[in-house]
């Protein structure tokens, strides 16, 4: 959520300032409940409350994992980021994975597909036979549990044996865990951090402290309930049962039980639907299809909640991944009571925004 105390304003390509130059940019607000509370604030807001060249960080770096040899008797690899460092290091997720092996007196390396993705683009040329499956799994460990990643492989049944080894190369996003969490000094005037960019004299030093990792929920009720949301396209989210459904939904997406999410959530009403047809360019009278308008209405308490907007957001993006083929969605929320807070978000169709 630290992301939303950041603004990228982009500013016309032919705009110029000289040095020392000074500009104005104004921020009109829509008149509403919550613009009243906009004079109560305006005693601390001033150009010390505001910093420019600042950035939202993450700490995920790519990382050439440890290599290994391919086994018949093994059904299983650990991906090992860096042997020296394996108690800082974290595999994140695993974004490429390849191997090498001999043909013809040569060398040659070949792109080894995730197990559950398309194939059609490789060759037979291009195809070692292999697909490749990772996932994570606790270990009791001297210190504790602890969760490592690992990878499996499986073979097409054409697949030519080599006689010589083939080595397997995993590229991986990696964390350093709580490391970054731990550190106790921050806001050193030479900088907090180093970096390769090509820039002389640059500092990165962190305005905040580094927060926590926030592990997901690893618990068989919760996977169930992950996978039950597979089938939202197939329910009927309408009535109070609709809302029910569309609750559990969004406490999958609590990791860290926040009672703000869980309160913000609590306060929908109702959902509604119904099927409308509409233009998917508003300037094309060719561009006629059918979709669903879907309706949802907050109780009167949203409106003092500063999250209300972001949660519309969500649930714009959301249900639209929900879209049924050649078709759309549109969602309109409202807070109960508050006419100036309906506001009817664009047509979507997945992650397609036609204006």
């Amino acid at each position: 959520p630290q992301k939303f105390h950041f603004i990228d304003i982009q500013l016309p390509s032919n705009f110029c300032v000289k040095n020392n130059g000074l500009f104005e940019i104004k921020i009109t607000f829509h008149n509403n409940q919550l613009t009243e509370n906009l004079g109560k604030i305006t005693e601390i807001i001033n150009s010390d409350f505001f910093r420019l060249h600042c950035t939202p960080a993450i700490n995920l770096f790519s990382i050439r994992a440890e290599p290994f040899i391919l086994e018949d008797t093994k059904a299983e690899y650990p991906v090992i980021p860096d042997t020296r460092h394996q108690s800082q290091l974290e595999v994140w997720s695993v974004q490429k994975v390849s191997v090498q092996r001999k043909v013809n007196n040569s060398v040659q390396q070949f792109d080894i597909m995730p197990l559950l993705e398309r194939h059609t683009d490789n060759s037979a040329d291009e195809n070692p036979g292999l697909y490749w499956q990772s996932f994570r799994r606790e270990n009791l460990m001297p210190k504790g549990l602890e969760k490592k990643q690992y990878i499996a492989f499986s073979e097409q049944p054409n697949r030519e044996v080599s006689s010589a080894p083939e080595v397997v190369t995993v590229n991986a996003l990696c964390t350093n865990q709580y490391l970054p969490s731990k550190t106790q000094y921050f806001g050193n005037p030479d900088g907090d951090f180093d970096t390769d960019a090509p820039v002389a004299s640059l500092k990165i030093t962190a305005l905040t402290h580094p927060t926590p990792p926030v592990e997901p929920a690893s618990k068989n009720s919760v996977r169930w309930r992950f996978l039950s949301q597979f089938s939202l396209s197939h329910q009927l989210l309408d009535g109070d049962e609709g809302v029910k459904k569309l609750k559990e939904i969004l406490t999958l997406y609590n990791f860290n039980n926040r009672s703000s999410n869980s309160h913000l959530v609590s306060l929908i009403q109702t959902l509604d639907y119904r099927p409308i047809t509409a233009r998917l360019i508003s300037n094309d009278p060719h561009s006629l299809a059918r979709g669903i308008d879907v309706i949802i209405t907050f109780k009167h308490d949203a409106i003092k909640e500063p999250e209300y907007y972001m949660l519309c957001c969500l649930l714009d993006h959301l249900l639209a991944l929900y879209a049924p083929v050649n078709s759309f969605t549109r969602l309109t929320t409202c807070i109960a009571h508050e006419d100036q807070t309906r506001r009817v978000w664009p047509i979507r169709a997945a992650r397609i925004s036609w204006l």
